[in-house]
This record gives structure tokens, C-alpha cells and sequence, in this order.
């Protein structure tokens, strides 16, 4: 009687239902606080002192001077757009991905595929990312490489393996 009392209150105890639904209360609660800690946004800003070049490789032109009222940042605005512009981009790099080839040999090129998304995770509709690419082999030798941007956030990588092993891209 003793024990069936015991046995009855420990099963109030550990009810199964309750654990999960409390685990799960847990899970969602340890996602909420890593998309805090890990910040989705990029801080890459670049300056660019040739607007016609950037229209030629399809980034977007000023079009029009944002006015928050006052005569003098028209003013500086006006001259900036004249002079160069600043390039903005909401990429994020932990969200991109990359396709790479099976298979690759010695002194052969192999085209790997970077897609570009931002910080929503929506993939990117234009490139012009500041993406720069380094391809070692196993001794720290820089290997041939070539970055292609295709204009639609996606990239093209060619790379040009120089020894035998493993490499590193970066």
C-alpha cells in the first residue's frame, strides 16, 4: 500500500507528456536566444568613385536624393551623387552556399557555383558582393582562382588545383 502510494505519486511526477512539452518549451526558447546572439545583418558599406562603371556591371544609380528637409544635405548629397556613390549590401554571408564538383584534377579547372542570400534568407536578385576568394593546397601554396560575378547573386568560382590532396577555399 505503501509503495502503490509512492509509485502514484511519482508517476504524477514524470507524466511524459509534460517532459516533452516542456523540452520542446525549452528548445524554442534556446532558438530564440542564438537568432539574437548571432546578429543577420552585414556591415559592409563601399564607396565608389566611378558611377558609369557600376552601371555598366548592373548595380542599381542613385536615382533621386533623399530629402529629410534640410537645404544642405541636399546639397552634399547632390555633389556625392556626382562624384561617386556608396554600395550597400545586405548579404549574409553564413546563409550562402556553395556547389562544388565531385571530382577535381591536377592543373584542370573546376567551376564552383556561390549563391548569395541575405539576412532574411531570401536568395540575392543582384551581385556586386565584396566576395574575394583564396585557394590553398595542403602546404598553404595560394592555387589558381577566378570569381565570376553573374549579376543575379550568384558567383562563379574557377579554380586550378596545383598539387595532389586536400585544398582549402576560402
Amino acid at each position: 500500500s505503501l509503495v502503490r502510494e509512492q509509485c502514484d505519486d511519482l508517476n504524477d511526477l514524470i507524466d511524459v507528456r509534460s517532459i516533452s512539452k516542456g523540452i520542446s518549451h525549452l528548445n524554442d526558447k534556446l532558438d530564440t536566444i542564438a537568432s539574437l546572439t548571432e546578429p543577420r545583418e552585414n556591415a559592409f558599406l563601399r564607396y565608389q568613385d566611378n558611377p558609369a562603371v557600376a552601371a555598366v556591371s548592373g548595380r542599381q544609380e542613385l536615382t533621386s536624393v533623399p530629402s529629410p528637409g534640410s537645404a544642405g544635405f541636399v546639397d552634399v548629397a547632390r555633389c556625392l551623387a556626382a562624384f561617386g556613390q556608396i554600395a550597400v549590401s545586405t548579404t549574409y554571408p553564413p546563409l550562402c552556399t556553395a556547389k562544388l564538383p565531385s571530382e577535381v584534377n591536377i592543373h584542370l579547372p573546376a567551376k564552383v557555383l556561390v549563391r548569395a542570400f541575405d539576412y532574411h534568407g531570401q536568395p540575392q536578385r543582384e551581385g556586386t558582393d565584396p566576395m574575394t576568394v583564396r585557394f590553398t593546397d595542403t602546404h598553404g601554396r595560394e592555387a589558381p582562382s577566378q570569381l565570376v560575378d553573374f549579376g543575379d547573386g550568384s558567383y562563379e568560382v574557377t579554380l586550378r588545383p596545383i598539387s595532389a590532396g586536400n585544398h582549402k577555399l576560402a
